[in-house]
C-alpha cells in the first residue's frame, strides 16, 4: 500500500513537471524590422572568424556584423537557395556549405570564399557541387548543417519526403554526385 502511494505521488508530480508553458505568458514583439534590405531570408548562419553572420535569400547574400548591421548584400547566382552554415577555413578561404532548392535534382555547394572579399558566388572556380538526390516536383534542400568532427553534411527534405539526408564531405575537390557512386548518401 505505501509503494502504491508513493508511487501516485511520484506520477502525480512528474505530470506537473510537464505541463507546457502556458499560451498566455508568450507575447508577440510589437515592432519586427527587416534583418537586411533584401526581402525573402531563408538562412542564416554565423562565421565566427569573421565575427558576421552570413545570411541567404534564395539568389542573394548578405553579410551582417555581430550586431545584425548589413554590410554588404550581392548576387549568389543561385536559383533557389534555401540555407547557408559555414565550415570553417580552408587555407585562405572561409568555407560555407549552400543548399539550393529546386530544379530535377537537390545540389548543396561547398564555397571557398577568399577571406579579403568574403565573394560567395556559385560560379567560382573553387565551388563544389554535391548532388544528392533527384527530386520530386523541385522540393529538395530546405536547410544544411555541417558535423565538423566527423566532416558529415546533413540536408533537410521538406515535402513529400520529410527527410534528413547525410553524407560524407569529399577529401577532393571534384564535383561528386550519388548519381555516378562519388557520392554515397543515406537517410539519417
Amino acid at each position: 500500500m505505501i509503494k502504491w502511494i508513493i508511487m501516485v505521488l511520484s506520477l502525480q508530480v512528474h505530470a506537473e513537471m510537464i505541463v507546457p508553458y502556458p499560451l498566455s505568458s508568450y507575447s508577440n514583439p510589437t515592432q519586427i524590422t527587416q534583418l537586411t534590405t533584401e526581402s525573402n531570408l531563408s538562412g542564416i548562419t554565423y562565421n565566427w572568424v569573421a565575427d558576421e553572420y552570413v545570411t541567404v535569400h534564395q539568389d542573394i547574400y548578405c553579410r551582417l556584423d555581430n550586431q545584425l548591421n548589413e554590410l554588404y548584400c550581392g548576387p549568389l547566382d543561385c536559383g533557389d537557395c534555401e540555407d547557408i552554415t559555414f565550415m570553417g577555413l580552408n587555407g585562405g578561404f572561409y568555407e560555407y556549405a549552400i543548399v539550393e532548392e529546386g530544379g530535377s535534382q537537390g545540389s548543396v555547394f561547398i564555397v571557398q570564399s577568399p577571406i579579403a572579399t568574403h565573394n560567395l558566388r556559385l560560379d567560382q572556380i573553387s565551388t563544389q557541387k554535391l548532388t544528392y538526390a533527384p527530386t520530386q516536383s523541385g522540393d529538395a534542400g530546405e536547410g544544411v548543417a555541417y558535423d565538423e568532427l566527423n566532416d558529415v553534411i546533413y540536408i533537410c527534405i521538406e515535402d513529400p519526403n520529410m527527410q534528413v539526408l547525410s553524407f560524407l564531405r569529399p577529401s577532393h575537390s571534384n564535383d561528386a554526385s550519388y548519381e555516378n557512386g562519388s557520392l554515397t548518401v543515406t537517410e539519417t
